[in-house]
Order: structure tokens, then C-alpha cells, then sequence
């Protein structure tokens, strides 16, 4: 049923969450957050410039529940794995897209 049809018991739900985790919250294209948002019947919305930054959840209250779960899961799969700049293996992306600018802009001088 879509969330219109869902008999207006609502609830609103706000998850905080430190700013840098919210891309992998989020996952690459909205996928993990999309899926949430089926999963549970739920809408949300990445809040990064609020006061904490955090995941505002809207819909039925179970599902609010639920999804909070989820993304605190989440969040403690991000914790575990450290922030992207404390993990060691490939190149990390900003350093390449740091690198690829340079180079631009040394042969635009050149």
C-alpha cells in the first residue's frame, strides 16, 4: 500500500548521525536508503546540515521503528570499518580526483 493509504497514523523520526557517515548511510546512487525506504514503508531524508546532522524518517510507526534499526545497523557497519580516510587499501577517491585536477591544470599552464 502506498504511505497515503496507510490509515494516517504517522510518525516522524529524526536518526542523528556524524556528518561523514552519511554517504555510506546513504549508499552509492541512494541504493541502501532506497531500499530501506521500501522495506519498511517509510520516506527518508539525509539531513546533513542540520544540527546534528542525521536521517529524518517519516511514515507508519512500525515502520519508523524499523527503519531506525536498519540504520543504525548501518551506522555500526561505517563505525566498525573506521571513516574512509582511516582505511587502508586502494588509493582513496578525493587524492585521485585531487591528482586529476593537477593535471589539468598543469597542462593548461604548459
Amino acid at each position: 500500500a502506498a504511505l497515503g493509504e496507510m490509515g494516517g497514523n504517522k510518525e516522524e523520526l529524526y536518526v542523528p548521525m556524524p556528518r561523514n557517515s552519511l554517504g555510506f548511510i546513504i549508499g552509492k546512487g541512494g541504493v541502501a536508503i532506497s531500499a530501506i525506504e521500501a522495506e519498511c514503508h517509510v520516506r527518508m531524508s539525509a539531513m546533513r546540515d542540520n544540527n546534528p546532522p542525521g536521517v529524518q524518517i517519516n511514515g507508519p510507526p512500525a515502520g519508523c521503528e524499523k527503519a531506525k534499526g536498519l540504520l543504525l545497523e548501518r551506522l555500526g557497519e561505517w563505525q566498525s570499518n573506521g571513516p574512509p580516510e582511516q582505511r587502508s587499501g586502494p588509493a582513496h577517491r578525493r587524492e585521485d580526483h585531487a591528482g586529476g585536477m593537477g593535471g589539468l591544470i598543469g597542462g593548461a599552464r604548459g
